[in-house]
């Protein structure tokens, strides 16, 4: 894995770092997995591979961005999210809403890492990492399962928590799998929930967010006993999951490219 093409060029907005230092803001790098994570899982300590080569301190783990899109990032999902796995690991439910920020958590753990494996800024539909996981979820909000298996121990022998992500997708933006400290995650459009093991406890985003409500919508139990067989599970149903989202993805550009090609002709007839 090479990251040379984000050296000059913040991964969260696509901006060249010269327009970046021009305009008077600054350009830094960033951990890759929040400190907070790093810290919970205590990959410092025991390393994470890195660029496919090489085993590194998770600290040392960092990548350019400039400094507004990692200050979205942290107030809008790393200090959010931080509180919702304490809630999620202590056995409690999280709302609706707080459900739709681990998603877009998620999307961005998962993006980070696409643009760094395929050796691009942005994403094939032109959107960039913070809009893809900053803005609107539109009319696919109500189509999104976030599914949550907790694990009830650790093995001792790994001398940390599992910290990775599982899914490696082609073209999809939406699914995304991995284990973190001691939770499952699998995000997924809801017509292939059937395809996530019953480990897993699955919710559906309501139609529309409701930001200030406290209800509990969501409380996930109990799926796997130790972190071992949560990493196996997780990873080995993951190709299936990317693949089944990748077919989805290209044949709704197909249907798109269709239909704005039936819509030239109907423009042209009608003149």
């Amino acid at each position: 894995m090479n990251i040379s093409h984000l050296k000059h060029t913040c991964i969260g907005c696509g901006r060249p770092k010269a327009s970046i230092l021009a305009s008077g803001e600054k350009f830094n790098k960033e951990h890759v997995t929040p400190v907070w994570l790093i810290l919970r899982t205590n990959t410092n300590n025991t390393r994470v591979t890195w660029l496919s080569d090489r085993m590194i301190p998770a600290l040392s783990a960092k990548i350019p961005i400039c400094t507004k899109c990692n200050d979205l990032f942290g107030n809008k999902l790393e200090g959010p999210v931080r509180g919702i796995f304490d809630k999620i690991e202590a056995g409690l439910g999280i709302t609706d809403y707080q459900a739709e920020i681990l998603i877009r958590w998620m999307w961005k753990f998962e993006g980070m890492f696409w643009q760094m494996r395929n050796g691009v800024t942005g994403f094939s539909d032109g959107r960039t990492l913070r809009s893809r996981v900053l803005d609107d979820l539109g009319e696919i909000r109500h189509q999104l399962i976030l599914a949550i298996a907790r694990i009830e121990s650790i093995d001792q022998n790994h001398g940390d928590l599992p910290m990775g992500i599982d899914s490696y997708n082609k073209h999809s933006a939406v699914f995304v799998s991995g284990v973190f400290s001691k939770l499952a995650i699998i995000v997924s459009l809801e017509k292939y929930s059937n395809h996530i093991p019953a480990n897993f406890s699955k919710y559906r985003l309501l139609e529309k967010r409701r930001p200030g409500t406290t209800v509990t919508a969501f409380k996930p139990g109990i799926g796997f006993q130790d972190d071992n067989a949560a990493v196996d599970i997780t990873r080995n149903v993951s190709p299936e999951l990317s693949r089944l989202h990748d077919i989805e993805y290209v044949e709704s550009i197909s249907t798109q490219v269709f239909l704005d090609k039936w819509d030239i002709i109907k423009n042209t007839l009608n003149k």
